[in-house]
């Protein structure tokens, strides 16, 4: 009689636990110990006799989603992004030529001689283009409004940065 009760408590036992071990000392003397709510499921608890140790039926910690639907949408995110940026990089690259195209003779000077000397002062240009420096600083703010030419640093210290290049050069 013994015999059968032990089957028959290791048959219950097989269908209410299956495989599950003790994650700490892989015993399977593991008994349930209620249930956790979490965001979209119900998770079993269970507790081992043996060491006592607590633990779940989830395998994947600190997560709400399954790993296959996590790992789609940052695939799905990462094309799309990647996408968005190739088409972003054209159209830029499409307005700084139009816009490259627009400058005037002041400008492309101004353009021309930063690219030689990119800690030039704005007396520095107006002595080599022959303009006078307010001229200068008008023509320096057009082409930092267009997207051109950057200030990098402090007025006495920084120097400038053409973004990118003319084509035409």
């Amino acid at each position: 009689m013994k015999r059968r009760d032990e089957i028959e408590r290791e048959v219950k036992r097989q269908r209410v636990f299956g495989n599950r071990k003790c994650p700490n000392c892989e015993s399977k003397e593991i008994i349930r110990k209620g249930r956790r709510k979490e965001k979209f499921e119900i998770v079993q608890k269970y507790q081992c006799k043996e060491c006592g140790e607590n633990f779940s039926s989830k395998k994947l910690e600190n997560s709400s989603f399954s790993p296959r639907v996590i790992i789609s949408a940052i695939s799905s995110y990462d094309k799309g992004l990647n996408e968005g940026e190739k088409d972003l990089e054209k159209d830029l690259e499409k307005d700084l030529e139009k816009d490259l195209e627009n400058l005037n003779q002041s400008q492309k000077k101004i353009v021309e001689e930063i690219a030689k000397n990119k800690n030039i002062t704005q007396q520095e240009l107006s002595k080599i283009i022959g303009i006078n420096e307010k001229n200068i600083r008008i023509n320096i703010s057009k082409l930092k409004e267009k997207g051109i030419l950057k200030r990098v640093g402090a007025d006495k210290g920084g120097y400038w940065e053409i973004i990118s290049e003319r084509k035409d050069k």
